[in-house]
């Protein structure tokens, strides 16, 4: 914190320094000063509502020594932070009138408006439960005065944003656990469009606002089949609904842990999704029965989640992200191959083909690349996508598993 506040007021300096602001309005350096008290303030009385214990962080590293309070400031904001907190970054930039000055201080907002979001607010979530305020004490009284179609119209805008920074933040965790060499800058920008295209759907997808009780929500239940699925297996989906449910309904599966909300899910189903009706959703080769108020869906496929891990389904109202219902966790693994035998990898790689109705022969890239990583989890050898479209036969693939386990075998610490 001190570094940052130096090196942006040693940039300060030298802006002022370099150009002759010195000779600027009485009223931009009045606006200017007046922002730089107003963040020099609310520090202050950020430190005096919490101490040293909380200024530092403290509950990051200790149990907190007593409970969630909300004194001082922070009786009427929850996180005076957010904005006020970078109010003399912005009072720089009415003072020196720099594009610099302005792009570090949109920057510095960015990053703590994060922080914040990603960083303290689920911690404080889990550390303190339900003694953490939805709402704080201005927030309260300015709903009070407002009309409900308007507190309505923000109750929207706080979840599209909300959504829009989960969806932010999964798209940097895949792309930092997808970074690998590229052969070049031009690859690396095709992989970031495509990506970015992906998500762009859902970080737009409208949140149905206003009371659906009258859907009656607990009438909605959804099951699997089974609580635990091979890679690859098709996973059976049943589920029921009232008689008015909308049409355009769907389900998809997600990661138990990638939702914090349960009720509107935040991010992508990634292609692991179908529509319940085929009336809704033409075409849709997942939906096996439905009669009004159930049926029952088979994805599998591209409509597979391939990744070891504990997930879920939740069932969606009118094509839009509001939960009805979730199922109960299922886990998807991966069969374990101990053995160093062809005939018993032989064995186990015919029945993840199998399982996941593939042909070895004629497979696509993209198929390949979810061979690389089962065949990763079962034996412990990565492969290039290149090794698994050369093989062509389930045999020469055993051989060159064989080969490959048993150069690594010297290597190996038992």
């Amino acid at each position: 914190m001190v570094l940052n506040y130096t090196s942006f007021a040693s940039l300060v300096l030298t802006c002022l320094s370099g150009n002759n602001h010195w000779k600027l309005s009485l009223l931009r350096w009045t606006i200017g000063v007046l922002l730089i008290a107003l963040q020099i303030w609310t520090s202050w009385s950020i430190h005096d509502a919490l101490g040293d214990f909380g200024w530092f962080f403290g509950d990051f590293f200790y149990p907190p020594k007593s409970k969630l309070s909300s004194t001082g400031i922070y009786r009427y904001l929850n996180n005076p932070e957010r904005l006020l907190g970078s109010a003399a970054f912005w009072g720089c930039v009415v003072i020196t009138n720099s594009r610099l000055i302005f792009a570090m201080a949109l920057l510095s907002q960015i990053c703590n408006i994060f922080f914040i979001q990603l960083v303290e607010r689920p911690h404080m979530e889990k550390l303190y439960g339900d003694q953490v305020r939805k709402d704080a004490g201005l927030t309260k009284g300015i709903k009070r005065a407002l009309k409900p179609e308007w507190e309505q119209k923000l109750v929207n805008v706080s979840f599209k944003v909300g959504k829009v920074v989960s969806e932010t933040k999964e798209l940097i965790e895949e792309a930092y656990s997808h970074a690998v060499p590229k052969e070049s800058v031009v690859e690396i920008l095709g992989e970031t469009r495509a990506w970015l295209i992906g998500y762009r759907r859902l970080a737009l997808t409208k949140i149905a606002g206003g009371d659906l009780s009258f859907l009656e929500p607990q009438k909605y239940h959804i099951t699997t089949s089974q609580k635990r699925y091979h890679i690859g297996e098709p996973i059976k989906i049943s589920w029921t609904a009232p008689g008015n449910h909308s049409l355009k309904d769907w389900i998809g599966i997600y990661e138990v842990t990638h939702n914090s909300s349960r009720e509107i899910t935040l991010v992508g189903s990634k292609g692991c999704w179908s529509g319940i009706s085929s009336s809704g959703y033409e075409d849709d080769e997942s939906i096996e029965f439905y009669d009004g108020i159930q049926g029952n869906i088979v994805l599998k496929g591209y409509r597979l989640p391939w990744r070891q891990g504990v997930w879920e389904v939740r069932y969606h109202h009118d094509k839009k992200h509001n939960v009805m219902a979730i199922s109960q966790p299922f886990e998807i693994y991966v069969h374990k191959c101990e053995k160093d035998e062809k005939p018993a990898i032989e064995k186990d790689l015919f029945h993840l083909f199998q399982t996941c109705s593939m042909d070895v022969e004629d497979i696509s890239e993209k198929d390949a690349n979810k061979i690389v990583y089962a065949i990763k989890e079962m034996f412990g050898i990565e492969f290039s996508i290149e090794v698994i479209c050369g093989a062509r036969d389930i045999g020469r693939l055993a051989e060159r598993i064989c080969a490959a386990k048993g150069a690594l075998k010297p290597f190996i610490s038992t």
